[in-house]
């Protein structure tokens, strides 16, 4: 079977757009496991247009009884767990938390430390932070604050795309979940459950 894999890239080098490319990334894969195509329209300066031709699902058997408990055990994945989210990006954010809240989280999200300290109005089930956040604050600093307001060792996965031994060392030592970006959405749940289940 052949397999095709499609690179999305930011032609324009010189605008304020700090995404890390990970909403395409993530259809991509998502699409090509689905076997959808994803169809593109570009014109040069003025954009491009995506589209993915979905056919219309069937209800689910009463009798697949493994679909009704894949879907069953998502939708209590995180059934009334608190989430907060530390993360730089706002496409990371969106993603993230909408994933989340399909598992039936209560999330906040929040791209500076000092907001969840102030805005957090309970302590946290989970934390996913980001590795590199504004003004040199790491992911490692956010969940040791957090940590001291609550006086709990909450658990917490760090996301970084930087995959070098240093980060995953701190990732250790600050009694983190170290899960590399682009987030795959299985290996995300996998942590979950190793973390709070």
């Amino acid at each position: 079977m052949l397999r095709t894999h499609v690179l999305f890239n930011q032609l324009d080098q010189h605008n304020n757009n700090q995404g890390l490319g990970l909403g395409l990334t993530i259809v991509e894969r998502l699409s090509a496991l689905l076997n959808h195509a994803v169809e593109v329209k570009s014109a040069v300066n003025q954009g491009s247009c995506f589209k993915i031709t979905v056919p219309r699902g069937l209800a689910v058997s009463n009798t697949d009884s493994t679909q009704s408990y894949l879907m069953a055990d998502s939708a209590v994945l995180l059934k009334d767990k608190v989430v907060v989210i530390i993360e730089n990006d706002v496409d990371t954010i969106e993603v993230v938390s909408h994933l989340l809240r399909c598992w039936r989280a209560i999330v906040y999200a929040f791209n500076k430390i000092a907001d969840a300290l102030t805005h957090c109005p309970t302590c946290p089930d989970l934390l996913f932070l980001d590795y590199h956040l504004g003004s040199g604050a790491t992911g490692a600093e956010a969940a040791a604050a957090l940590r001291n307001q609550w006086q709990i060792s909450v658990p917490a996965v760090l996301s970084s795309a930087d995959r070098t031994e240093e980060v995953r060392k701190q990732a250790i030592d600050a009694y983190l979940h170290y899960l590399p970006k682009p987030i795959k959405p299985a290996a995300l749940k996998r942590s979950i459950k190793q973390l709070i289940h």
